[in-house]
Formats: C-alpha cells, structure tokens, sequence
C-alpha cells in the first residue's frame, strides 16, 4: 500500500480521487490521518443533519481525532459547511482543513472567494501516477455502468463461468480467490454481471463475487460499488 504525504490543504483535494478510486462529484468526502476514508451524496434540502451523522458516527465510534472534509461540486452548501464545523467542534473533532472545489476552483468553508488550483500538477497527482494507482474511474456514475446487470449478450467464457458457479456454489468460487489471480477474476466477474439478467439470483451471487476479487485486486472503488450492486439484487435473491 502506497503511502502519500499531504503538505498543505490543497493536497487534501488531490488526494480524495486517489484514495476513492474514481473523480468525486456533488459530494461530501471525509479524509482521515491514518484511519479511513469516505464519501456521501451531497444533502437534500433537510437532510443536513443526517448526511453530518452518517460521517461523523463513525469517526466518533473509531476514535478518529482529526479529519479533513472535501465538497465537489458548485452546489450552495453554505448551510452543510456551518454545521459541519460546528458538530465537530461539539464532539471535540479537530479539522485540519475544510474546502470546497469546482471546476479547476478552490474556496475554503464560508468563504466567498475561489483561487484555481491545477490538479493535474499537483504532487501527489503525479506520485499516484508514478505508482501507477491513478484513478481507474473517471466517475462513481461511470463505474456504476461499467458493472451494470443487463448490458451484454452471453459469451462463451460467460456460460463457462456460470456453468462452474452452478456446480461449485459461491463460497467455493469465492474461495478459490487469491491476490495473484483476483484481477482476471475482475475481468470474468464484471463481463458475468454485465450479461446477468438484473434482479436476479445470478447477478446477486456475480456481484459477491466481483466485490471480492475487487477487493483482493487493490480496487476498493469497484469492490464498493458492486457491493452496491449485491445489495440492489439482495431483494431478489
């Protein structure tokens, strides 16, 4: 696991695309020192509050000191911004820095003016690159697609794969998963979720399948969004 340095607080901008796996857009990203990462949809009208809980719970159940909050996207959030500050400073959580960022533009929390900043030169861009663990996905919404049940026809490498899961089961197929060979399983499970029919039995057991070797690959942005895909098709299964 590569380890990056963050030297001022534009960095924290760079960094949430390289430790995501894909671009955020009208979002809300936490990032932490030594701990984890997340992101949230940006909120609704009235839905601050809960969108403020669903970060901080955790920080608060892991013991999380200090943190650094992320919104991408040109959306009004003056009100997100001001009670996210001031629920941190109620449960003693310091922010090292707080940004907003748009289109090649930065702000810092309730403040009106926006400097340009060139993510593209910045370092730790170019560190991701040089370790060659740039951003895979351009989008979450594009990610999304690129798994989405119902896109292909059936292939011969499909049918043979589902012939195996039908015989073996997916704990077996799951497994059978290692580091060494969890990228060509990526490769096979995303063509079999892609040709799966949605809301079934099938694609339910493919994204399992997919999250894990996802996961063991080192892509923790596919391995989330398939689990998303499991939990659509869990209502089906």
């Amino acid at each position: 696991m590569n380890t990056f340095t963050v030297r001022s607080e534009v960095d924290f901008i760079a960094l949430a695309p390289v430790v995501l796996g894909f671009q955020p857009e009208h979002s809300l990203v936490l990032l932490t020192i030594d701990s984890f990462h997340a992101r949230i949809d940006l909120p609704a009208e009235g839905e601050v509050q809960a969108c403020i809980n669903a970060l901080l719970k955790p920080v608060i159940r892991h013991n999380v000191s200090r943190v650094a909050f992320v919104i991408f996207g040109d959306t009004e959030t003056d009100e997100l911004q001001e009670a996210l500050l001031e629920e941190c400073k109620n449960v003693d959580v310091q922010v090292l820095t707080a940004l907003q960022y748009k289109e090649g533009h930065y702000r810092k929390f309730n403040q009106s003016q926006w400097t340009a900043l060139d993510l593209a030169s910045n370092h730790l861009t170019l560190e991701a690159l040089y370790h060659a663990t740039p951003p895979a996905h351009s989008t979450r919404n594009d990610l999304e697609r690129r798994v989405r049940p119902g896109k292909d026809s059936w292939s011969q490498e499909v049918e043979e794969a589902v012939t195996h899961l039908a015989a073996a089961g997916v704990d077996d197929v799951i497994e059978a998963l290692t580091r060494e060979n969890a990228k060509e399983a990526v490769a096979l499970w995303t063509m079999v979720l892609r040709a799966s029919e949605a809301e079934t039995a099938l694609a339910y057991d493919a994204a399992v399948i997919l999250a894990f070797a996802a996961w063991l690959s080192g892509d923790g942005a596919l391995a989330w969004v398939a689990l998303d895909h499991a939990n659509k098709e869990s209502n089906w299964h």
